[in-house]
């Protein structure tokens, strides 16, 4: 017999009533090519300047033998999709896996970078340098070089309240470093680095790590094993005023050589990863309330090494360079346009444990196993604007039988999800019913034909987050008694 959703015991279980809520709206949530670079760029560092609204990839190499280093800044105009060689040069050729962001110094914004090796070359610099891209000038910060272990890469280099933080490093062909270490522009010449007390419990390099909220989150990095590098998983936030390091839930894949970016308030890590089978297209997403994992849309092309940075005014993302999956240097630029849809609460054993110790795989970040041995996945496509909604939910991998889509206001349990029937629950708060569709081959949508958008009738109307789902019907003898089970849970950020 069909499942009744709107039936009074299954309405109450859900507190489902008429649709309520206010969302926004966004472009479309999806990875585009934008121009390519002039040359392949590896191992350079991208800083958005918000000043002037440009992207600059400052060094780098287009390959990796001795004389492909990149001694002048590019410049990326999003406007008009065109680059432009800049005329300023850096005073050597060690600018290979440098770190660095804007930092603002006598009123005046300039992208400090530190570091950096030289391609073909096993010693590094511990020079600053310092550019500034109206004036499109280098110079050198003489005064206060890097006092780390000689020939020391930096790891990650972080901007929060305009001081630079250097998390990690390479010792080159030695060890990896556990340092933190923290430049402060307006402190007195000759002083402005300080080598903080915490230190990373696992010594990395290569590693993936932003601010977000007062906090620097990192994840994974490049450990050491002489001769090569290896992907890890170990996690972290660091509180620089406290001076505190402390763990959180390890990425659920490891990764290192890449760039993570906070994006509306998560820490998204960008493909990356030197050990099989990375490198990847994934992008983890990590939402510090809740303290979990989930996955973003993936990048549209595997890289590893790429040089990556967010316009935070627009949620735009842009990944330039980076080697391939052959190990090729590339010269492709991806963009992420767009308010986010990241899933979240995934019944793989991360958050919650699914009822029956029924978890599937980690990684697709689909719900619990439901009586077929396959797990329902919720997924989201198109543009969340309350203007212009092409928003499409699509569930997959459940049984041909009854699906509900459903909108919640929250997230329950902070984005773990609580257990209910033989899945879990991960959206809640004021419930609005989208509507029950049929599956077939294991799969539906809503909107569907003739269906009104899901902004419509979930009535979002204003810019905000809202938590779906797709509640289905699993008659078979399974796990609970219950006869039903939930996809994941998918996190959508509305816009105008």
């Amino acid at each position: 017999m069909r499942i009744q959703f709107v039936s009074a015991a299954l309405s109450l279980a859900l507190g489902i009533g008429a649709a309520v809520g206010t969302s926004t709206s966004a472009d479309a949530q999806t990875w585009t090519a934008g121009a390519s670079a002039p040359t392949p760029y590896v191992r350079g560092t991208a800083v958005w300047f918000p000043s002037n609204g440009r992207l600059y990839i400052l060094g780098g190499r287009t390959a990796d033998t001795a004389g492909s280093d990149l001694l002048s800044p590019s410049e990326y105009n999003p406007g008009t999709n065109t680059w432009a060689a800049m005329t300023a040069v850096f005073p050597s050729n060690q600018v290979n896996n440098m770190a660095g962001g804007v930092l603002t110094d006598a009123g005046t914004p300039y992208i400090y970078v530190v570091g950096g090796s030289a391609a073909g070359a096993a010693t590094s610099t511990p020079t600053l340098k310092r550019y500034d891209p109206i004036a499109d000038v280098i110079t050198v910060v003489a005064t206060d070089p890097w006092p780390a272990p000689a020939n020391t890469l930096p790891g990650s280099g972080v901007i929060l309240n305009n001081k630079l933080y250097v998390i990690g490093g390479f010792t080159i062909s030695v060890s990896m470093s556990s340092q933190i270490w923290e430049f402060d522009p307006a402190a007195a010449a000759g002083t402005r680095w300080t080598l903080k007390a915490s230190a990373l419990t696992v010594p990395v390099g290569y590693v993936p790590a932003n601010a977000i909220g007062g906090l620097i989150y990192i994840a994974g990095g490049a450990t050491f094993v002489s001769p090569g590098l290896f992907d890890s998983a170990d996690s972290y936030v660091y509180d620089p005023v406290a001076d505190l390091l402390t763990p959180i839930a390890p990425i659920p894949r490891a990764v290192g050589e890449t760039r993570a970016v906070a994006q509306k308030g998560q820490l998204w890590v960008l493909g990356g990863g030197r050990t099989l089978p990375n490198p990847s297209t994934q992008v983890d997403a990590f939402s510090p309330g809740p303290g979990t994992w989930g996955v973003a849309t993936p990048m549209n092309f595997a890289r590893r090494n790429i040089a990556a940075d967010i316009d935070p005014a627009t949620n735009t993302i842009f990944v330039v360079g980076g080697y391939t999956a052959a190990n090729l240097p590339t010269a492709d630029l991806d963009i992420f346009r767009g308010a986010p849809i990241v899933k979240y609460c995934a019944g793989d054993g991360t958050g919650t444990p699914c009822p029956c110790g029924n978890n599937s795989p980690v990684g697709p970040g689909a719900g619990c196993l439901h009586s077929l041995g396959t797990a329902g996945d919720l997924n989201g496509t198109g543009a969340p604007s309350i203007a212009a909604d092409t928003l499409v939910l699509a569930g997959s991998g459940m049984p041909n039988s009854s699906a509900l889509y459903f909108q919640g206001t929250t997230a329950l349990a902070g984005g773990l999800g609580v257990t209910f029937g033989d899945g879990l629950r991960c959206a809640g708060g004021n419930i609005a019913r989208l509507g029950t569709k049929q599956n077939a081959a294991g799969a539906s949508q809503y909107p569907a034909a003739g269906d009104s958008s899901v902004s419509v009738r979930g009535n979002v109307t204003a810019p905000g987050k809202r938590r779906y789902q797709v509640w289905y019907r699993n008659a078979a003898a399974f796990c609970t008694s219950d006869t039903f089970n939930l996809t994941n849970g998918l996190e959508v950020i509305w816009q105008l």
